[in-house]
């Protein structure tokens, strides 16, 4: 699907500086993955030795790594399954923290932070995933 960028969205992958109508920004492709289909998909990634498994999780990183080649500033969708790594032994993993923190800009990353100190003092909605994702 083809989605337009913009500045409405802070933590947008597709955020676009000084675009305040969507209808103005420039347009993205996000290309739709199908995953975890039928019963032997497992979203934990435990089962890797399921043949099922084994198959979706090798053609998924293959794509992964094709979008890679295609552009650096390739970004994956945060909300969706994505940064699949190959671990020692061949397994794999999913939610690559180095693809997390490519996600979002610096200075969005910084503006987020200064924001979530504002109305999350104490910390409470702090997590592993906004670690990765803004350094929060």
């Amino acid at each position: 699907r083809f989605v337009r960028g913009s500045s409405r969205a802070a933590l947008s992958p597709i955020y676009t500086e000084g675009v305040e109508d969507p209808a103005e920004g420039p347009l993205f492709l996000s290309i739709e993955v199908p995953t975890f289909t039928g019963g032997s998909i497992d979203p934990t990634l435990a089962n890797q030795d399921n043949p099922a498994m084994r198959t979706w999780l090798e053609a998924f990183h293959e794509i992964e790594q094709g979008f890679k080649a295609i552009s650096p500033k390739a970004r994956p969708h945060y909300a969706k399954f994505y940064g699949l790594k190959r671990e020692a032994g061949g397994r794999f993993s999913a939610f690559d923290p180095a693809v997390s923190r490519r996600i979002v800009a610096e200075r969005r990353k910084a503006e987020f932070r200064a924001e979530m100190a504002r109305l999350d003092p104490t910390g409470v909605f702090k997590n592993n995933f906004g670690k990765h994702l803004v350094g929060a």
